[in-house]
């Protein structure tokens, strides 16, 4: 059995995407001490570059990518300390393009409290599509002692198949047990 806890960094098209944030988590099976299958879970969501918002003539917005994919992994020296692998699968992904107005931002407080909130901006137009996608990649992990913790990289070409260019390069920083 697997587990991962990632911090994924992503290196997106510049001209569209702007700041980010997200999240992978998954698990698996080791059928061999070389080759292990996971379940895959990632979440990425990004700002629009002030380029892509012009081109859409909007104030502002986003771009959410999620994905639930099955990806092999093969580990060149699993028994070792120092350990590089070769990873890729294939699973479903979503990709959700939101526009947003920040002007309608307001702020609420509570007197008793003292406590006060700033809501987001409201979406005010969204677009959801649902594709099949592929990653590929690899990585490397270092064993943290005999406890069976490591902490590993790993970079991954994703790309979602669809008429229009949905890729996208990861970069990934994390701890495995």
């Amino acid at each position: 059995m697997k587990a991962e806890w990632v911090q994924r960094c992503r290196l997106a098209p510049q001209r569209i995407a702007g700041t980010r944030e997200n999240i992978l988590v998954g698990g698996g099976y080791n059928f061999t001490p070389h080759v292990a299958g996971l379940l895959e879970f990632q979440y990425d969501h990004f700002s629009l570059s002030n380029s892509a918002l012009q081109a859409f003539n909007q104030p502002d917005g986003f771009v959410r990518f999620w994905s639930l994919s099955l990806s092999p992994r093969y580990d060149f020296n699993p028994q070792g300390r120092f350990d590089v692998y070769a990873t890729g699968g294939y699973g479903l992904y979503a990709r959700e393009l939101a526009f947003t107005d920040p002007s309608q931002i307001q702020q609420f407080c509570d007197p008793y409290y003292g406590y006060c909130e700033t809501s987001g901006a409201p979406v005010i137009a969204s677009f959801t599509n649902y594709r099949g996608g592929v990653n590929l990649g690899g990585g490397a992990s270092y064993a943290l002692g005999s406890s069976g913790v490591k902490v590993f990289t790993d970079v991954r070409y994703n790309r979602i198949v669809s008429h229009s260019s949905n890729q996208f390069i990861t970069l990934t920083f994390g701890i495995r047990y």
